[in-house]
């Protein structure tokens, strides 16, 4: 073998190291090395914690966008917001949907599975708290709690194909 060929072979194997390490932290198999480091390791090469307890007072972020909702799909019946472009949070679901269905008064739009009824759409200006962006493999959406909705623009309407 060439000591290109040597060269070639030990930067793949740190490659797969790495992808093994990144992918093992993404799914929790690494949470315990921060307990294993000496005392005086800075803390730079700490891994940051995972799954914090919420805050006792969430920050709240006001946004406006579109909220929608599907009859099928990956996620049919599930309340999302998307964004207007100003916005630097990017699309999620609702982790209170029944609350955020209320608010945005869904039902008053008509039933989805229906005739002419595929998705139900609409455009607000709503108050969040708690979003939760997914990180580098998605295992979930990003999520957000609905704390009010400021100002319905455009009222919740049914729609028929995609909208």
């Amino acid at each position: 073998m060439s000591k290109y060929q040597w060269l070639a072979g030990i930067l793949l194997l740190a490659l797969v190291g790495f992808v093994a390490y990144t992918i093992g932290d993404i799914h929790g198999f690494n949470r315990s090395l921060n307990n294993k480091l000496p005392p005086d390791t800075p803390s730079t090469f700490l891994l940051p914690p995972t799954n914090s307890p919420p805050s006792e007072n969430p920050e709240v972020t006001t946004i406006q966008g579109k909220y929608l909702i599907y009859n099928i799909g990956i996620a049919p019946n599930v309340l999302c917001f998307y964004p207007s472009a100003e916005s630097s949070l990017s699309s999620f679901c609702f982790t209170n949907q029944e609350e955020a269905k209320a608010a945005l008064h869904i039902e008053n739009a008509g039933q989805l599975g229906k005739v002419a009824c595929d998705s139900i759409t609409g455009i607000a200006q709503i108050d969040v708290s708690n979003v939760q962006t997914p990180g580098i493999v998605a295992e979930s959406l990003a999520s957000a709690k609905l704390v009010k909705v400021n100002k319905v623009i455009q009222p919740a309407t049914c729609q028929r194909g995609n909208s």
